[in-house]
């Protein structure tokens, strides 16, 4: 467990550390969620739920372009849309 002095101990700071652990964690599950796709391991379900995030996280924007191609494709058969 994270300790910390009690001079810095604050809910600013506990919300700063909730989100970072937050963004970790959410790092963790995209990474292992490009290798199953990678790897063809995901069932369609899985796969239009992991496209699903990261179109509407923005994040598939800064990945390379066969992401992109694909969200395209997604979008073009209304299996994504814009909200």
């Amino acid at each position: 467990m994270l300790s910390l002095p009690d001079s810095i101990k604050n809910t600013e700071t506990d919300a700063e550390l909730a989100e970072l652990l937050f963004i970790l964690q959410e790092h963790k599950n995209i990474m292992s969620m490009i290798a199953d796709y990678e790897q063809r391991k995901m069932s369609a379900t899985e796969e239009e739920a992991f496209f699903r995030y990261l179109f509407d996280s923005g994040l598939v924007w800064t990945m390379p372009g066969s992401y992109i191609k694909r969200v395209e494709e997604m979008l073009d058969k209304n299996i994504l849309f814009f909200n």
